[in-house]
């Protein structure tokens, strides 16, 4: 039985390119690239993943120019630990907002500032398998010049105590979202905001809604909508920390659910629609029983959670409640 901590700890060699298969075959010329790292209170990852991103090897046709840490105001060292590291690196440059605005705001900064061939945005609670992720996810537009975004895989930590509900409820879900990404591998579960990246042509002419909490979804969403491609690229891991109690899991089930509402009344019900295949579920739940059961019983949960917000007038907007357990 695959369990989430073999997942999570798995050599990363397996699913590497070597840097011949990262060579491109088409665009002529070396693609200029930029990272975004928005935080809010993150001390406790963000000294690491800055050390995952300014160690990303750069091959002959790309190269990294900025690396953006846009912080809000925040209540821990996140602002102090990622002043420190810039002042070690010249390509991290550190914006601090005057106030709480939230990560769409933060990546609407970037959009404005830099002009880079291709964006990278990651958040700031992940850690990079190894130091060819942003190659592996930068690389569809060095072979495609109508490539809009790409979005790399998360894969979940290994979990936090012997058994915790939520951690494995989550990882249930997971499996869902993996076994659908199966089936529908450039469809709208296949977009993560842990790792994205976005083209020039896309990036510059979007400025993402501050209230909507879904901001990968949108992103994707005008992606599909302008014509351009979008590529699911699974070799771009990066690893995330599961919810280890279960009011952390519903709010992200919540956030979810407001998202794509928000989403549907931008762009349709037609465009925002999931591809959905009972089937999936059904064989994951004969496969992991009491995990399926605590899924199910959490979805319920949120559920109630989400209709109970929505006759109450009090929608999740874009600056949403942090869930602690996951950083």
């Amino acid at each position: 039985m695959t369990s989430a901590n073999s997942l999570a700890l798995g050599n990363p060699g397996q699913v590497s390119l070597d840097r011949e298969a990262l060579t491109p075959g088409v665009r002529q010329g070396q693609l200029s690239v930029d990272v975004v790292v928005p935080a809010y209170n993150e001390e406790r990852n963000i000294t690491s993943l800055l050390a995952d991103v300014t160690m990303q090897q750069e091959l002959p046709w790309f190269k990294i120019g900025r690396i953006y840490v846009v912080v809000d105001p925040s209540t821990d060292r996140t602002e102090a630990l990622a002043a420190e590291f810039a002042s070690r690196d010249p390509r991290v440059q550190l914006v601090t907002k005057p106030r709480r605005a939230g990560q769409a705001d933060s990546l609407n900064w970037v959009f404005r500032e830099s002009g880079a061939d291709v964006v990278v945005s990651v958040d700031a609670d992940v850690r990079l398998a190894d130091n060819l992720v942003v190659a592996r996810v930068v690389r569809p537009f060095a072979d495609d010049a109508n490539m809009g975004m790409a979005c790399g895989r998360a894969v979940p930590m290994p979990f936090q105590s012997t058994f915790r509900v939520a951690e494995h409820a989550s990882y249930f879900g997971w499996m869902i979202e993996q076994a659908m990404k199966e089936q529908f591998p450039d469809g709208i579960l296949s977009v993560r905001g842990c790792i994205l990246a976005l083209s020039r042509s896309l990036y510059q002419g979007l400025t993402l809604p501050v209230d909507l909490p879904g901001n990968d979804t949108y992103m994707y969403l005008c992606c599909v909508s302008m014509g351009m491609k979008f590529l699911y690229v699974p070799e771009g891991s990066v690893f995330y920390r599961l919810p280890g109690v279960l009011g952390d899991h519903i709010k992200q089930g919540v956030r979810l659910r407001f998202a794509m509402r928000g989403c549907q009344q931008i762009f349709g019900s037609q465009l925002t629609r999931f591809d959905r295949s009972p089937g999936v579920l059904l064989r994951l739940i004969v496969k992991r029983p009491l995990d399926g059961f605590l899924w199910l019983f959490a979805y319920g949960l949120g559920e109630l959670n989400y209709w109970r917000l929505r006759t109450n007038g009090r929608p999740v907007g874009g600056l949403w409640q942090v869930s602690d357990s996951t950083k």
